[in-house]
């Protein structure tokens, strides 16, 4: 028993002056390593050593002096640090690990502020050092130094499942110029090509509106002008509505009730499945009546109309409708005018 509380005693002994001449051993430097996702960053390891400094001097310092836990809380504030690690080697030097928050979008609030949002809906100041390719969300309702209300909280998370999907996908984030918040907390996409807008509506089926705002423009655009279209909306259930610009009618529309300008083209669910091969046109409800058809149709209706006495009036004029799309089996009113 005396052997072992002599060893005891020369152990804590031993340990004891360890701690002592550690205590006494001197910082000999810095290391700060950046985990980040871009080649340019919103905070360098400059930034980091400034943070560490208005904590106290750390270089050539007493190890005893410095306070660890402290140091890593210091380094956490600042907003664009997600997480921090700090620890000596046994060379005395600090390491500090720092992982940096990565912004998923660009939010443009309605009182003038300007911030990023994170994944996790953290709200991150803007940086003059670097600027990301990110998704612009613009009017958005709250304000980045108050307190988030339940409202805001659940608008934030339905643009970070927005934002996410689009920089996920490199058509979108080409494709997507930004993204109005509407009153209704509803979205509003506004192309990079294109003079339409796209009425999105919230997030609800959020993968399947995106495809068939796809197929729509695989099908449709190769066979139209880009301004054919000044309102696409993807809010319905499988379909795809399309209002037109005061341009020649380019598509045919079988639903007599159906105002003039607006073509409703329904998406089938083999479309989204398939987006990444060629679509073709033919493969639509609705297609572009073939030149030599129109004419056939027209001369059928020259024929009726000599051998009619008496003009017979289309659906449109019955209905006081103005100009419609061309429909078969109806006169068109240019040319009862023209009678």
């Amino acid at each position: 028993m005396l052997f072992w509380i002599a060893v005891g005693i020369g152990v804590i002994a031993l340990f004891s002056a360890a701690m002592q001449r550690q205590n006494k051993q001197l910082c000999s430097g810095i290391s700060v390593e950046l985990d980040k996702d871009y080649q340019e960053a919103f905070i360098d390891e400059s930034d980091i050593v400034d943070i560490l400094k208005k904590g106290g001097n750390i270089d050539h310092q007493p190890l005893s002096a410095i306070h660890l836990k402290y140091y890593e809380l210091l380094v956490k504030k600042n907003a664009w640090v997600k997480d921090a690690a700090l620890y000596f080697d046994n060379q005395n030097v600090l390491h500090v690990k720092v992982k940096e928050r990565i912004p998923i979008a660009l939010v443009l609030a309605t009182n003038g502020n300007t911030f990023y949002i994170d994944s996790s809906a953290m709200q991150i100041p803007v940086s003059d050092k670097f600027a990301a390719h990110v998704p612009v969300f613009t009017s958005y309702p709250g304000n980045m130094a108050a307190k988030i209300s339940k409202p805001d909280s659940l608008l934030l998370r339905n643009m970070v499942q927005m934002a996410e999907y689009i920089n996920a996908n490199k058509f979108w984030i080409a494709q997507v110029a930004q993204i109005n918040i509407e009153p209704n907390a509803e979205f509003q996409i506004v192309p990079a090509i294109g003079n339409h807008i796209i009425n999105f509506g919230t997030t609800d089926s959020l993968e399947k509106k995106f495809n068939n705002l796809l197929a729509f423009y695989q099908q449709i655009f190769p066979h139209v002008a880009m301004n054919a279209y000044k309102v696409i909306d993807v809010r319905f259930n499988n379909q795809v509505v399309g209002v037109k610009n005061n341009v020649t009618p380019l598509v045919s529309d079988s639903m007599e009730t159906i105002n003039n300008n607006e073509v409703s083209w329904v998406s089938d669910s083999s479309y989204a499945k398939q987006i990444d091969k060629p679509l073709n046109v033919h493969d639509l409800k609705e297609t572009t009546p073939i030149k030599s058809d129109i004419d056939s149709e027209k001369k059928q209706i020259r024929d009726k109309q000599n051998k009619t006495s008496k003009p017979t009036l289309s659906f449109n004029q019955k209905s006081g409708t103005k100009n419609s799309l061309y429909k078969p089996n109806h006169v068109p009113k240019a040319i009862m005018k023209k009678q």
